[in-house]
C-alpha cells in the first residue's frame, strides 16, 4: 500500500537499494553476504605494517585463487562494531582438495556442506567434491583503511546523537586514514610505501530535509526528492608519491556541507579497493612517451574500476521498466472513476429533469435507467483494478515467506490476517518445522565453536535459562562459560597422571559427600593447584563450583526431552523475530483494505441506484413520489464521484511524476559515471605532466604497483594461491528517534 500512499519514501527506499548495488556491483564474484548485529569492540587503529606474502602472479587459468570481500558493519561516527568477511575459493572445484589459511572464526560454508579439517595453525583443508568453496567467518583483525565520520552544526563539531533531528548549517566529513604499508628502499632511502586504496562513499539526502547541498571530492544527484553524494578519496597516495598538495591535490576525505531542516540520514555505504595499480605494467617503461602510455593504462583501470557507477544506472532502469505497469494500474483505476464520475452527472442530471417535469415522468425514468446502466458497466474494471492491486500485495507477502522457507496457504483478501495470525499463533506442524529448521540453523551457526557432542546439552541450558527469564545473549554467555567449566572438569579427570589430594579428599568424606564427589573434588583441587600454585586446600570452594557446574552440564546432556526443549527454544525465537515483519505486512495490507472496501462500496452504490431506476420506471405515481430524495441522493453520488475522480486523477498523475524523475534519476547516474571519470582523467592524468624526472617517478610508481599487488588478503591466503581483497564499509543511520526503526 505503501507506494500508492508515500510514492516518495517508496522511491526513497528503491533509490538506497539502488545505491547498495552499486557498490555490490563490484562484489559480484562473492558467493554469499554476511549479515548480524554489530559488537561493541572497535577495530583497532593504530599503523601497522602490512603482511604480505611475494608470488609470482602467472597462475595457470585453472589454479584455485581466493575472492574476498570485508564486510565492515560500523556505528554512525565510522567505529568499526563487527566484521564479516566471505570468502571464494575459485576453481575449488577442479581439485579433490584445497588447502587454504584463513584466522576467521565462527566459519561457515555457506553454499554447500563441504567441510575442512585442520592442518596447523590457520591452516584448513577443504574436501571439495567438485565444487567451488564459498565460506563466511568474523574477524577481528585491524583494518587497513579506518574510516571515521564527523558532524557539524553551525560550524561546532557535534556527534550524531546530538545532530539528529537539528536544524541548521551542517557539515559531514568522511576521513579515510591508511595504516596498511610496507617499507621499500626508494632513490637509497626507506620509505613507508602505502598500499593504494580507492574510497568510494555514496549516501542520500532527503531534499524535505536538505537544501543547497555541496560536496568536496564527489559528485552530487538530485531527483528533485532526493540529492545522491557520492565520494572518491585515495588515502595515502600523494605521501607514496612524495608530491606537495600543491601540485597535485590528490583527495583523501570527502565533505558534504547543506542546510538541514531536522537531520536524518540514512546508512551510508563506502567501498574500498587496492586493484587500481594492478592491471598496469610499469616494467617495460624506459622514457617519458612510455611513462604517459602507462599512465593511460592506469587511466583506463581507474575508468574500470569506477564503472561500477554504472550500476545504479542499470537498476535504476529496472525501476523505469517496473514503474510502466504501476501507470498502467493506476491509469486503469483513474478510468473507472472517471467512468463513475460521468455516470453519476447523469444521474444528477436525469434526477433533476424528473424534478422539474414530472409529466415526462415516464421518459425521463428511462433515461436514468438507461445512465446508469452505463456507470455499471464501469464497475469491474474500477473493481478488478483495485482487487489486482490487492492481490499483488498479498502475492509479495507470501513470496517473501516462500523465499525464507516458510509456507502457509495462499492468502487471500478474506483469510490473509486470520493465516498471517496463526502462523505466529498456532503454526501447523509443518510451519513449526519449517520455523524450527531456520532458527535451528541459526543456532547451529552461533554454536558453531561448541563441540557437536554438547550442542544438545547447550541447547537444553540455554532453553532453561530463556524460560527463566534471561534474554537471549546472556542465556548463550552463561551457558557457553558452563560448557568452559564442565571441558575443564572432563579434561582433568580423565587425567590419570593428576592424583586427588588425600587431605581434601578426606576433609570432603567428613563433611558427608560421597566418595566419588569427594574424588572429583579432591583432583580438580590437585589440578588447581600444579597450575596456580598454593595449598590444593584453598580451592575447595573453586572445586566444588567446577564439580557442580559439570554435573549441570552433564544432566543437561542426559535430559530425556532435550530435543523436545530444542524445538521449543528454535521455534521461540524463530516466532520472536517473524512477528515485527509480520504485523508489518498486516498493517500495509489492512491499509490498502480501507481504500480497497471504499472503491467496492463506490460500485455497490452505483448498482444499487441502477436497480433503484428499474423500479422507477414501473410505476410513474411511485416514482414522483420519490423524484425528490433520487433527486439529492444523485447530487450526493455526482459529488463523492467528482472527488474519487480528483483523487484518482492526482495519483494518476503523481506515477507520471515519478517516471520522470526516475529517467531524471537514471540520466544523473549515468552522469554520475561521467563525472567519475572526469575526476580520473583530471587527477591521475595530471601525474603525466609532472613526470620531469621520468626514472624517480617510475621507481615509485613500480614499489606502489608492488605493494598493490602483494596485498591480496585481509583474512589470510595459502603460499600458492592468488587473490584478490575489497572492503565494504556500512555506517548506522541517523535519525530521529521516532523514525528510527
Amino acid at each position: 500500500m505503501k507506494r500508492f500512499l508515500n510514492l516518495k519514501n517508496q522511491s526513497r527506499r528503491v533509490i538506497s537499494l539502488s545505491l547498495s548495488a552499486l557498490f555490490l556491483a563490484s562484489t559480484l564474484g562473492v558467493c554469499a553476504v554476511g549479515n548480524g548485529t554489530a559488537d561493541k569492540a572497535a577495530a583497532d587503529k593504530a599503523d601497522r605494517s602490512a603482511t604480505v606474502s611475494s608470488k609470482d602472479t602467472d597462475d595457470k587459468a585453472l589454479s584455485v585463487s581466493k575472492d574476498e570481500t570485508v564486510y565492515v558493519i560500523a556505528s554512525a561516527d565510522g567505529t568499526a562494531q563487527k566484521i564479516i568477511v566471505s570468502d571464494w575459493l575459485k576453481n575449488a572445484g577442479t581439485k579433490g582438495e584445497v588447502t587454504d589459511k584463513s584466522n576467521l572464526q565462527n566459519i561457515e560454508n555457506v553454499n554447500g556442506d563441504e567441510g575442512y579439517t585442520m592442518n596447523g595453525k590457520d591452516m584448513k583443508v577443504w574436501t571439495t567434491d567438485g565444487a567451488d568453496i564459498c565460506y563466511q567467518g568474523t574477524s577481528s583483525e585491524p583494518l587497513p583503511v579506518t574510516l571515521g565520520v564527523e558532524y557539524y552544526l553551525d560550524g561546532k563539531k557535534v556527534s550524531a546523537d546530538e545532530i539528529r533531528g537539528k536544524s541548521g548549517d551542517v557539515k559531514l566529513r568522511f576521513n579515510y586514514t591508511n595504516t596498511l604499508y610496507e617499507n621499500v628502499e626508494i632513490g637509497g632511502r626507506n620509505e613507508k610505501i602505502y598500499v593504494p586504496f580507492l574510497m568510494l562513499t555514496g549516501l542520500i539526502l532527503d531534499n524535505d530535509h536538505f537544501s543547497e547541498v555541496e560536496v568536496t571530492n564527489g559528485k552530487l544527484i538530485n531527483d528533485g526528492n532526493h540529492t545522491v553524494v557520492m565520494g572518491l578519496a585515495l588515502p595515502g597516495l600523494r605521501e607514496d608519491l612524495n608530491l606537495d598538495s600543491d601540485k597535485l591535490d590528490i583527495p583523501d576525505y570527502v565533505e558534504i556541507s547543506a542546510k538541514a531542516d531536522k537531520f536524518t540520514l540514512a546508512t551510508t555505504m563506502t567501498l574500498a579497493s587496492n586493484e587500481l595499480f594492478n592491471s598496469v605494467n610499469f616494467d617495460d617503461v624506459s622514457d617519458l612517451d612510455d611513462l604517459k602510455d602507462s599512465m593511460s593504462e592506469l587511466t583506463d583501470a581507474m575508468t574500470k574500476l569506477m564503472d561500477g557507477s554504472s550500476a545504479l544506472y542499470n537498476g535504476l532502469n529496472t525501476l523505469l521498466n517496473k514503474s510502466d505497469d504501476l501507470i498502467s494500474g493506476v491509469k486503469q483505476l483513474n478510468n473507472g472513476a472517471k467512468a463513475l464520475s460521468d455516470g453519476a452527472k447523469k444521474l444528477s442530471t436525469g434526477a433533476g429533469t424528473l424534478n422539474s417535469k414530472k409529466s415526462d415522468l415516464t421518459g425521463g425514468a428511462k433515461d436514468l435507467q438507461n445512465g446508469l446502466s452505463e456507470l455499471t458497466k464501469n464497475n469491474s474494471a474500477l473493481t478488478g483494478g483495485a482487487e489486482q492491486v490487492y492481490n499483488t500485495l498479498l502475492s509479495q507477502v507470501s513470496s517473501q515467506l516462500k523465499e525464507n522457507g516458510i509456507t502457509t496457504e495462499k492468502l487471500t483478501i478474506k483469510n490473509y490476517n486470520k493465516v498471517l495470525n496463526a502462523l505466529l499463533k498456532n503454526p501447523t506442524a509443518e510451519q513449526q518445522a519449517q520455523l524450527i529448521a531456520i532458527a535451528s540453523k541459526e543456532m547451529d551457526s552461533k554454536l558453531a565453536a561448541v563441540p557437536e557432542d554438547y550442542r544438545p546439552a547447550a541447547k537444553v541450558l540455554i532453553y532453561d535459562k530463556v524460560t527463566a527469564g534471561k534474554d537471549t545473549d546472556t542465556a548463550m554467555k552463561e551457558t557457553s562459560e558452563m560448557l568452559t567449566t564442565a571441558g575443564t572438569v572432563s579434561a582433568v579427570m580423565a587425567n590419570d597422571s593428576i592424583a586427588p589430594d588425600p587431605t581434601v579428599y578426606a576433609g570432603m568424606l567428613a563433611q558427608g559427600y560421597s566418595k566419588q564427589d569427594a574424588g572429583i573434588v579432591a583432583k580438580l583441587c590437585t589440578a588447581l593447584a600444579q597450575q596456580k600454585g598454593g595449598s590444593a586446600v584453598s580451592y575447595i570452594n573453586t572445586a566444588a563450583e567446577m564439580a557442580k557446574t559439570a554435573a549441570a552440564v552433564q544432566a543437561a546432556a542426559a535430559d530425556k526431552k532435550a530435543t523436545e526443549k530444542s524445538n521449543k527454544l528454535c521455534l521461540m525465537l524463530a516466532i520472536n523475530t517473524l512477528t515485527p515483519t509480520i504485523q508489518n505486512a498486516q498493517k500495509q495490507l489492512d491499509t490498502y483494505g480501507t481504500f480497497y472496501q471504499g472503491v467496492v462500496d463506490y460500485t455497490n452504490g452505483a448498482t444499487a441506484a441502477y436497480e433503484g431506476s428499474k423500479k422507477l420506471s414501473k410505476g410513474a405515481n411511485t416514482v414522483a413520489d420519490a423524484i425528490g430524495e433520487i433527486s439529492n441522493g444523485a447530487k450526493s453520488l455526482s459529488g463523492g464521484a467528482d472527488e474519487l475522480y480528483a483523487g484518482t486523477s492526482k495519483l494518476n498523475s503523481s506515477t507520471g511524476t515519478l517516471k520522470d524523475g526516475v529517467k531524471k534519476l537514471t540520466n544523473g547516474a549515468m552522469q554520475l559515471s561521467s563525472g567519475l571519470k572526469q575526476f580520473n582523467s583530471e587527477g591521475v592524468g595530471r601525474l603525466v605532466s609532472l613526470s620531469g624526472d621520468v626514472d624517480s617517478l617510475l621507481e615509485r610508481l613500480r614499489a606502489i604497483q608492488k605493494v598493490s599487488k602483494n596485498y591480496r588478503t585481509y583474512s589470510g591466503i595459502a603460499d600458492d594461491m592468488d587473490g584478490s581483497v575489497k572492503f565494504i564499509y556500512k555506517t548506522d543511520s541517523v535519525e530521529p528517534d521516532d523514525k528510527a526503526e
